[in-house]
């Protein structure tokens, strides 16, 4: 990057730190059915979903034990930052919902199971006989019982 203009230096510092964020928002935008998700939440799910947050914040502070300073101001201890990350990514999840639930978006239905074999006369295979070329009527003469 040392070939690069510096305002374009400057450009990419800011932006690509913010690219796993926006992929993330995108992809709770455009591929969660936040109706079939909100429903399952309210009825507790965001319990389990709470504790995998957490749990996942554990084991990252397990993997890279550090503190960092966030704006050059605070100091947040290990696990505290991994976690505050988390939240800060469940909060964008959250909030990709809110907007597909206000403006009434939804991802398209894709279906994953295959399609149901149905077995009855209208079934769509027809039963009728295939003549053939070697068994044809003259094949099959009556020589009275000799061969």
């Amino acid at each position: 990057m040392a070939d690069l203009p510096s305002w374009l230096q400057s450009l990419l510092a800011i932006v690509i730190p913010l690219v796993p964020g926006l992929l993330w928002f995108l992809f709770c935008l455009w591929a969660i059915d936040w109706k079939k998700l909100s429903a399952v939440l309210r009825e507790g799910g965001w319990v389990p979903a709470s504790l995998l947050i957490f749990l996942v914040a554990l084991v990252w502070s397990r993997i890279d034990p550090r503190s960092t300073t966030i704006l050059g101001v605070l100091r947040l201890p290990n696990l505290w930052w991994q976690f505050a990350v988390l939240a800060i990514y469940a909060g964008i999840g959250l909030f990709a919902g809110w907007l597909q639930l206000r403006y009434s978006w939804s991802p398209p239905e894709i279906s994953v199971e295959p399609p149901v074999h149905v077995a009855g006369p209208d079934h769509g295979v027809s039963h009728l006989p295939v003549p053939s070329v070697t068994h044809t009527e003259e094949h099959f003469q009556d020589t009275g019982g000799e061969h």
